[in-house]
């Protein structure tokens, strides 16, 4: 998992009392892209929206998908009309 989601997961503070319902608090972002790695990770919940406090310490495990970012060919630049070449619907015709 990238650093730029594990320094964004939330961290629980608050005090509980044994027999309290804790509810899992969401990551700051629900999306992230990974620039370097070219993926968009986006979160997809927890194995549990919340858990009893039983005097023991309570972990939710969040759920992370990793998909290929798109890539987009850039728009092919217009031909100037000097040049020798035009296009029709059934391909490339070179005129000389």
């Amino acid at each position: 998992m990238p650093q730029s989601i594990l320094g964004m997961l939330p961290n629980d503070e608050a005090s509980y009392k044994v027999g309290d319902i804790i509810v899992a608090k969401q990551p700051a972002e629900a999306s992230v892209v990974e620039e370097d790695k070219d993926y968009v990770w986006t979160f997809k919940g927890y194995d549990q929206k919340n858990a009893t406090y039983n005097g023991k310490r309570v972990t939710f495990t969040g759920i992370w998908e990793a998909t290929p970012r798109p890539h987009h060919e850039p728009a092919p630049q217009p031909k100037s009309s000097s040049t020798s070449e035009s296009r029709r619907e059934q391909g490339l015709i070179i005129i000389r």
